[in-house]
């Protein structure tokens, strides 16, 4: 079977899509995909290692990579600050946060990272992973866990096909078992979890609104 190459996929209604950064955008699911641009032979599964982007996103990202090619020392040295806060003051608003509580990193793995090392760890801490934590946040766990005060790591199985209800029932007994050992530490440790939306791969989604109200009523 032969695939369709990238100048063959090109869709005529390109310009047309590009414009819709100019509309609402369209409800998240299967009427996203208008905006990507992926082979129609190809099913996305790999959620977190190689990302597309949406048409309009792309587009911005050529105009604004075109500016930076017209004068960078410019752009690095005035432009580029006032980008970098219009964005974190646009995070902010989404997420209901102040704009000095935002940061830019480079990737997710950065950030998770920079996050769990600001941490105060003590002895007897424990943080929870599982089985399908992205590679580089696994490791990033395993090194704190090598790191004195070496707080202890607990993974959470994950195997799939499994329907929300089972992996909810599976973390909250994770959890109940985690948070219930411990002796006379169990006042003073803390216990962090380290959850997935959408695991990397394959691309499935968790239920992490439940499973961090778990973790809420855990005192996790």
């Amino acid at each position: 079977m032969k695939t369709p190459s990238s100048s063959e996929l090109a869709p005529s209604s390109l310009t047309t899509d590009v414009e819709l950064n100019k509309r609402a955008p369209p409800s998240f699911g299967h009427a996203m995909h208008k905006l990507f641009e992926f082979d129609p032979s190809y099913v996305n599964l790999n959620h977190g290692s190689y990302g597309s982007l949406p048409m309009p996103v792309r587009v911005a990202c050529d105009k604004l990579s075109a500016r930076v090619e017209a004068n960078p020392d410019r752009f690095v040295r005035i432009e580029c600050i006032h980008h970098w806060n219009e964005a974190r003051t646009r995070v902010a608003k989404l997420i209901g946060a102040e704009t000095d509580e935002c940061v830019l990193v480079n990737n997710t793995s950065h950030g998770i990272a920079t996050v769990l090392s600001n941490f105060e760890w003590n002895e007897g801490d424990i943080i929870i992973g599982t089985t399908t934590t992205y590679g580089a946040v696994s490791r990033a766990i395993r090194y704190l866990a090598d790191t004195p005060p070496r707080p202890q790591v607990s993974t959470f199985n994950l195997n799939f096909p499994a329907s929300h209800a089972e992996i909810l029932e599976n973390w909250r007994e994770h959890v109940r078992q985690v948070t219930s050992e411990g002796g006379d530490l169990k006042q003073t440790r803390k216990v962090v979890a380290v959850l997935d939306a959408i695991v990397s791969n394959p691309g499935v989604r968790l239920p992490w609104k439940e499973m961090v109200a778990i973790c809420k009523d855990a005192g996790v």
